[in-house]
């Protein structure tokens, strides 16, 4: 990056690092100055923000909330009226990473931004001081492509960024230097030809030493997209053309295209000399991928070590569209609190009337996250859960374990803990190796159940009915789901073995208007329907 960005992130990151024992007070600092910054607003005036003299204080005044509590006032946001919940106008709605129908649009203002770019100054800085060479060469981070046109609110306020790289507020000259996939793919609307072309131009970038994405799985993809078009892709590079899966007009991208025989030649060696070994030979400068690796996330890690022996696998910690959550360090092996960024607070299980502050939390007690941010939202309950693993230099060090999501059709409250609980024990029973797995309802005309749509490649022996019937007798160990089973009110659980899992789940995602960079590997899923998406499904036979 320029020199520009790094005094600037340099900053950031010196006072961060300078004010660690001093946490609390910064965070305290913080919330003071945005509630005296917006007390003459909607919200601001309601909660009578001048009358707030303590964090106790501000407890009183202001109750958790999450997203629907905060509807009255996103409301006049969206008309175009200013002076809501902050005293800046809003320069956008982003969309949470939901499905279009469930998405909540997230208020993003200059603060907000600021924010953000902290935390981000001091992850990189981090790295740039702990792991200089993973800095020395060009950078891959994903980008979404633009399935549907952008959209406006009602009163006329954008949705969404325009780019996945405004939020780091980096210039597009910057991007163009150090990223080897241009911005401009962003413009491809089909998905074939998207991952097609961020192939050709991953493969061609011989000193790619960094990667940022969000889901493993989706490097998995193009890892995959990579191996099923080598051939052309290696003849592309070669001749500095595009030969596209499907019929699109990308001519915008005609400026990066230039022939590189000397990388085509490289690739071709590289690949009849070691196969198994040849993505690290690809990308031979390669060292930290950056990713989301905890939680649900974790059952997609293996593939990329497998992929990428040797390189560092960065888990990124806690980070929402409402606000970032945690900074990981290499030194602290793992994630700390963003604490120049928001306010936090920590609710230890589901007690809402004792939240903790940052230097309150205990390790290996279970807490969810509740945020102040310079976008508007105050004490807004994230309702993800997190762990504190261990200390560095007196900050906690937080480990993302989930969603405090629940499924509850007639009652059954499955909790998403519980329902990872009974697919590892299955797992566990009858040696399943997974590669792809899916939780959902499945709702017919005159029952309701549960179905378990998995990918795996050891089928052989044991009939599948006795899996689920075993899988049945786990879930039956909550109460509220066995009263459902014993009175009709839910079937037995389905099981369907089905192919290119990640592929079709992806695609119904995409469809539905989520960004593809955004798809989180999720073991449960509300949404109903899945059958029709899976197809073609099978009872299958597995191995015990």
């Amino acid at each position: 990056m320029n020199k520009e960005w790094k005094e600037k992130a340099s900053l950031d990151y010196t006072f961060f690092y300078k004010n660690i024992k001093n946490a609390t007070d910064i965070q305290k600092e913080y919330l003071f100055k945005l509630l005296k910054k917006n007390k003459d607003t909607q919200f601001g005036k309601s909660h009578r923000f001048e009358k707030i003299k303590s964090i106790k204080d501000f407890q009183k005044h202001i109750p958790i909330r999450d997203y629907e509590d905060f509807n009255p006032w996103m409301d006049d946001l969206k008309t175009g009226r200013w002076k809501v919940l902050t005293d800046e106008n809003v320069l956008l709605f982003e969309p949470t990473g939901g499905t279009s129908s469930g998405s909540k649009l997230i208020p993003y203002t200059h603060s907000l931004k600021i924010e953000f770019q902290k935390a981000i100054n001091v992850w990189l800085m981090n790295i740039l001081e702990e792991m200089p060479e993973a800095m020395e060469g060009t950078n891959y981070w994903s980008i979404s492509p633009l399935i549907q046109q952008r959209q406006k609110a009602i009163g006329g306020i954008p949705i969404g960024f325009d780019n996945d790289y405004d939020y780091l507020g980096w210039s597009k000259e910057d991007t163009d230097k150090v990223f080897v996939v241009p911005g401009e793919i962003s413009k491809i609307r089909n998905i074939n030809n998207f991952f097609y072309v961020t192939a050709f131009f991953l493969l061609k970038a011989k000193n790619l030493s960094f990667i940022s994405i969000w889901n493993p799985t989706f490097l998995t993809l193009l890892t995959e997209t990579i191996d099923n078009n080598m051939e052309r892709l290696i003849k592309n590079i070669n001749d500095g053309t595009l030969s596209l899966p499907e019929n699109e007009d990308v001519s915008f991208l005609e400026y990066y295209l230039t022939q590189d025989k000397n990388r085509a030649n490289e690739i071709t060696q590289i690949l009849e000399i070691n196969y198994k070994e040849r993505f690290i030979r690809i990308w031979a400068k390669l060292r930290i991928i950056s990713c989301w690796a905890d939680a649900s996330a974790k059952y997609y890690i293996n593939e990329l070590n497998n992929l990428f022996n040797g390189v560092f696998i960065q888990p990124k910690g806690l980070l929402a569209t409402e606000g970032i959550i945690t900074v990981p360090l290499i030194e602290a092996k793992g994630a700390v609190p963003a604490y120049t960024s928001h306010f936090f607070e920590f609710l230890p299980g589901n007690d809402k009337t004792n939240p903790k502050l940052i230097h309150e939390l205990e390790k290996n007690i279970e807490y969810s996250v509740i945020i102040t941010t310079g976008g508007g939202l105050y004490r807004y309950e994230l309702k993800d859960k997190i762990q504190v693993t261990g200390k560095y230099k007196g900050l906690p060090v937080i480990k993302f374990i989930g969603r405090n999501e629940t499924l509850d059709f007639v009652g059954e409250k499955l909790d998403e803990t519980f329902i990872v609980n009974s697919i590892n024990k299955l797992k566990s029973q009858f040696e399943i190796n997974y590669k792809f797995l899916l939780f959902a309802p499945e709702i017919n005309n005159k029952t309701t159940n549960y179905s378990l749509y998995i990918e795996c490649d050891n089928i052989n022996d044991l009939t599948w009915e006795e899996a689920e019937s075993t899988l049945d007798k786990i879930l039956c160990n909550n109460y509220y789901y066995k009263y459902a089973r014993d009175i009709n009110q839910l079937a037995c659980v389905k099981i369907y073995f089905i192919q290119d899992g990640l592929k079709k789940y992806t695609k119904r995602c995409v469809t539905e208007g989520q960004k593809l960079g955004d798809i989180k590997p999720m073991v449960i899923d509300k949404r109903l329907d899945w059958k029709d998406y899976f197809l073609p499904l099978h009872i299958a036979q597995i191995k015990h």
